[in-house]
């Protein structure tokens, strides 16, 4: 069965200098980012979508980037529970795993610090 990876970002390097467009990520969060690349290689990902990429890929593994606080609410919403728990134990970067099209619970939840 697809399953459906929402990934939470790595954490930025604050530039109060500039809008938040514009920041990059720490060198801490490089590495954890890599941390998670690594991981999602051995996931057999088929399609790797930021929150506004296209939406092919529904009979394959597919791997959303998104804020945590998108990820929690729509994971919630699926499965019917609160999300401020699921947000809270989001790391940055972190992932959540579900079946996908019909989701009855996380598959995996994993941090990458």
């Amino acid at each position: 069965m697809p399953k459906l990876i929402l990934v939470k970002h790595s954490e930025p390097a604050v530039d109060l200098e500039l809008p938040p467009s514009k920041w990059i990520l720490s060198d801490r969060a490089k590495h954890r980012a890599a941390l998670l690349a690594d991981y999602l290689a051995l996931r057999g990902i088929g399609a790797l979508h930021s929150i506004d990429g296209d939406r092919r890929g529904a009979d394959q593994t597919v791997a959303f980037i998104a804020h945590g606080t998108v990820i929690s609410t729509f994971v919630a919403e699926l499965l019917d529970t609160d999300p401020v728990p699921i947000w809270e134990s989001l790391g940055l970067p972190g992932l959540i795993e579900i079946e996908w099209p019909r989701p009855s619970k996380i598959l995996m939840q994993l941090n990458f610090e």
